[in-house]
């Protein structure tokens, strides 16, 4: 069992509240759902901006633990953060619990009904802001094809996806993937409308190492710019890729605790992210990398 946190620094963190305002919140636990980087780095990046430490606890140790600490008599904490999609679901199965925040979850949790405004920062990114994003750094970009599930790239979804490229000045082509996903299928129907790019988006199939790379590659084949998620994509040899920023998302959640709102109305924030390039690949595509680069974009 590991509890991240010495006696000294616990007692700390538990007597010292009344020292602090009100807005700086005093005694905080993070449950974390695995010891991964991007979840550590979250909870390092909370506790140096808070400026005080966090008493973690991880899921992968068991319950009984989180659910003493939570309940502890002598001392409730004053917030809980859930890090992670388990930590989220199991603090949300609980009933009577301090003020929440799920960090690092694609959409709000469910939390208990007598949860004081519960908040969360998610993973969710607009697609309107995406394809805005895009227009800027590839101003000769005029469309972009999305795999869509089978149904839904001729049904109202597919429409909504179609106008909303309006706005960036980028036409959004959406073409069915199939089922099972039909990735060389997919990839030749985006070649015959002409598009340049294809953004793949969190919804789409593509579970395995092997099949992204796969599919990757036959996109840069057919001189396609593959437009990806998370840093799979990039290492793969994608061109671009949209990546959360766990550090930054540490930060906001600080702020969010800070703020006199939390624990009295709900809050819900998208983590902050960034724009990565992949020069190699977007030089083979025949793609300029942009100087200067615009604010929030890099290149490797």
């Amino acid at each position: 069992m590991r509890f991240r946190l010495g006696v000294a620094a616990l007692m700390v963190a538990v007597l010292g509240t009344a020292a602090r305002g009100a807005d700086q919140p005093g005694f905080t636990v993070a449950l974390i759902s695995r010891e991964i980087r991007p979840y550590l780095l979250a909870v390092e990046s909370l506790e140096k901006a808070l400026g005080q430490p966090v008493f973690r606890l991880y899921l992968e140790d068991g319950t009984a633990h989180v659910d003493a600490m939570v309940r502890r008599p002598q001392r409730t904490p004053d917030a809980v953060v859930a890090v992670g999609p388990e930590a989220a679901d199991y603090l949300s199965s609980m009933e009577s619990v301090p003020p929440l925040l799920a960090l690092m979850v694609v959409s709000a949790p469910s939390w208990p009904k007598d949860s004081p405004a519960p908040s969360a920062v998610i993973l969710q990114i607009p697609l309107q802001e995406q394809l805005g994003r895009l227009k800027t750094v590839f101003p000769d970009l005029n469309a972009v094809a999305i795999p869509s599930a089978p149904g839904k790239a001729a049904g109202g979804f597919g429409k909504v996806l179609a106008g909303m490229g309006g706005a960036s000045g980028l036409r959004v082509v959406p073409l069915s993937l199939g089922d099972p996903p039909a990735w060389g299928r997919f990839l030749e129907a985006a070649s015959q409308t002409g598009v340049r790019a294809v953004l793949f988006l969190p919804e789409t199939s593509l579970t395995s190492t092997a099949v992204l790379r796969h599919v990757v590659a036959e996109t840069i084949l057919r001189r396609i710019l593959p437009i990806g998620y998370n840093r799979a994509f990039l290492e793969a040899g994608a061109g671009a890729a949209f990546l959360f920023d766990p550090e930054e998302t540490g930060r906001l959640a600080a702020e969010m605790l800070r703020s006199q709102r939390f624990g009295q109305e709900p809050m819900v924030r998208g983590a902050p992210y960034r724009l990565v390039l992949k020069g190699a690949t977007l030089r083979h595509l025949g793609w300029n990398v942009p100087e200067p680069l615009p604010q929030g974009v890099d290149v490797e």
